[in-house]
């Protein structure tokens, strides 16, 4: 059986963890199957979303990702700025319908 979601809400995920978990998105070829990573909560912050970014940007088997929630996930103009940049790119990305990032004040 393939995963189709990764549910980390509300863990207190730092950006070493997330980073961690961007790295295991890159290169874990039992993910071609996911569709969502729910990570609202987390503290992944810029270097997290540098990492995660560039896994979906670079990762042909997360083709089947349709949704993401960053919401309440500290990110800042660079951490988007990351995501927006790896949504251009990332022609891996076309299932996407949902990205959340609500309430990331900082």
């Amino acid at each position: 059986a393939s995963v189709r979601s990764v549910q980390l809400r509300n863990n207190s995920i730092g950006s070493e963890g997330i980073i961690a978990l961007a790295h295991a998105l890159q290169t874990s070829t039992h993910l071609t199957a996911l569709e969502q990573i729910d990570l609202h909560d987390n503290s992944v912050g810029s270097s997290g979303m540098q990492a995660l970014a560039h896994a979906f940007g670079a990762s042909p088997h997360l083709a089947s990702l349709t949704d993401l929630n960053f919401d309440s996930c500290g990110l800042d103009d660079a951490s988007v700025q990351a995501l927006a940049a790896a949504l251009q790119q990332g022609t891996h990305l076309s299932a996407l319908t949902r990205i959340c990032i609500s309430r990331n004040v900082q």
